[in-house]
């Protein structure tokens, strides 16, 4: 899986460095369901450096190398991740969370195990379906159902809640994590 390929998920942490939080998307939709939702908090919950993998085992030494370099500790390096890949698939899931409540309780869950409190409570509080409802209002019941607008509206929200709500935190959290003079 992607988290337990170390240049992956060195890349993404560099990506998540050294540029704002809004610039990555996540798009898992098309892979995510109630059977696959495991799979994927699992992979994050389990994240560990050491048991990523590379395919040219002299990789391996220069990318543990830099995260020491860059990241205050491993663990610092991990948790970075783990608390960016719960941000970054809260954006995602709110996209359709509309119609499915509890789509982000796992992950508000999942924040809260590994003692992420401000990145839970901020998942637990979210409701897309209030945008819904709010935007189903604005257009007109008839029109939102079958409207582009409804969508876009929806996104326009999301993307509302994410850069005001959760990108603070993963700047925090990048700011805490990495050593000031690498950023």
């Amino acid at each position: 899986t992607y988290l337990t390929r170390l240049w992956c998920v060195y890349e993404w942490a560099c990506f998540l460095a050294y540029h704002d939080p809004s610039d990555i998307i996540v798009s898992a939709e098309p892979f995510y369901r109630k059977t696959t939702e495991p799979l994927f908090l699992d992979a994050v919950r389990n994240f560990r450096v050491e048991n990523c993998q590379c395919f040219d085992p002299r990789d391996r030494s220069v990318l543990i190398g830099k995260v020491a370099a860059y990241y205050r500790s491993t663990k610092s390096f991990e948790e970075f991740l783990q608390f960016t890949v719960i941000a970054c698939m809260a954006r995602c899931l709110t996209g359709w969370a509309s119609r499915s409540p509890t789509a982000i309780e796992a992950w508000a869950r999942l924040a809260e195990e590994l003692e992420f409190a401000d990145l839970a409570e901020e998942l637990w509080n979210v409701d897309p379906s209030v945008w819904r409802n709010e935007i189903i209002q604005a257009l007109g019941e008839d029109n939102a159902k079958a409207s582009f607008d409804m969508q876009a509206a929806m996104l326009e929200q999301r993307d509302a809640w994410f850069n005001s709500r959760i990108a603070p935190l993963v700047r925090l959290k990048r700011d805490v994590s990495m050593f000031s003079d690498v950023r």
